[in-house]
Parts: structure tokens; C-alpha cells; sequence
């Protein structure tokens, strides 16, 4: 491989996560505001959450059609041993990562949440060296 393909690869790379990270910001301070009147209009942020999965159940399997069909991203079915364990994930992991986001989001703003969620990593790996040692 050559510097310019790894040059390319970085700069590619570097797209995708400030779009992610540009459409996770967007994302936050949507749920803020659309939050806001939450108590006062009756609306559940589960209703939220419903629309979120129905959109991506719908869409998704599109995108994942077109990266198997154009070799980017090859499918497959995995074994019911692994399929258990994603639904654990999505059920313990993913769900409750939701609510309680929205949640802090909705109480503490947008700025303090996303900040607490950028530091994660950070004070686990600190906490695991004090824990375990270095």
C-alpha cells in the first residue's frame, strides 16, 4: 500500500467521523428542544425512541441491501448463539443507552451530556489503572 492510499484512507476516514460526529450534534439539540415542552404537551420521549427504531427498520435494510450487493460490506446470517447475545445487546445496551441519554439531555442540555459522553473512555481507563494498577 502506498502513502497516497494511506493518505486517501485517512481522509476518508476523517469525513465519516465528522459526519458522524456533525449528525450526533444535530441529533443532541433536536431532542433538546423537541423536549422541552415535554410535561406540558404530554409527549413521551418513548414515543421518540418508537419513531427512531420504525425509521431505522425501515431504512436501514436498504443501505445494508446496497453494501451487500456492491461487495463493500458482505452479510451474513450469524449462528443463534451470537444472534442471543445481540439481543442482549440491543436490549441492555442500546435501549437503555437511549433513555437514559435522552433523558440527561433533556435535564442537563445538550453541551454538559455530550461532554460527559466524550470523557467515558478517558476516566475508565484512569479508573481501571488505579483499580488494577498501571
Amino acid at each position: 500500500m502506498s502513502d497516497s492510499d494511506t493518505d486517501s484512507d485517512s481522509i476518508y476516514g476523517d469525513i465519516i467521523a465528522l459526519t458522524g460526529a456533525i449528525t450526533y450534534g444535530v441529533f443532541s439539540v433536536y431532542i433538546y428542544y423537541l423536549f422541552a415542552n415535554e410535561k406540558s404537551e404530554g409527549f413521551s420521549y418513548f414515543t421518540v425512541l418508537g419513531f427512531i427504531g420504525l425509521i431505522t427498520l425501515s431504512f436501514s435494510w436498504i443501505l445494508l441491501l446496497v453494501c451487500n450487493y456492491a461487495k463493500f460490506e458482505e452479510f451474513e446470517l450469524p449462528d443463534w448463539n451470537t444472534f442471543g447475545y445481540l439481543c442482549l445487546n440491543v436490549l441492555f445496551g442500546t435501549i437503555s443507552y437511549e433513555y437514559f441519554n435522552g433523558k440527561a439531555i433533556f435535564y442537563l442540555g445538550p453541551v454538559i451530556t455530550d461532554i460527559s459522553l466524550c470523557l467515558v473512555i478517558p476516566l475508565s481507563l484512569l479508573v481501571g489503572m488505579f483499580w488494577s494498577g498501571p
